[in-house]
């Protein structure tokens, strides 16, 4: 993957952004040789953001399920209890 310092960005913008949206590159941007952001192209990003949105609706599901066993226990215990003791609670 390419690197380009900001001063070279500033300097040739058209070129990078050339490079991401024509050839499809990703290029890493480095300030004092440590990579800062990146240049994609738009549909890079685009599929990124579909993963993060799949990605949440996979945990949100998982949290739900994992919420709705432990209810289940929670009742089942529940009543085992009421039917040990008699008592409702």
């Amino acid at each position: 993957m390419p690197e380009v310092t900001i001063v070279e960005l500033r300097e040739q913008l058209a070129t990078w952004l050339g490079k991401a949206s024509d050839a499809g590159e990703r290029v890493v941007v480095t300030k004092h040789g440590k990579p800062i952001a990146a240049v994609i192209p738009y549909a890079d990003l685009r599929l990124l953001q579909k993963i993060e949105a799949h990605m949440s609706r996979l945990l949100a599901d998982a949290v739900l399920s994992d919420l709705k066993d432990r209810a289940v226990v929670e009742l089942d215990e529940r009543q085992d209890t009421t039917r040990a003791t008699g008592t409702d609670g």
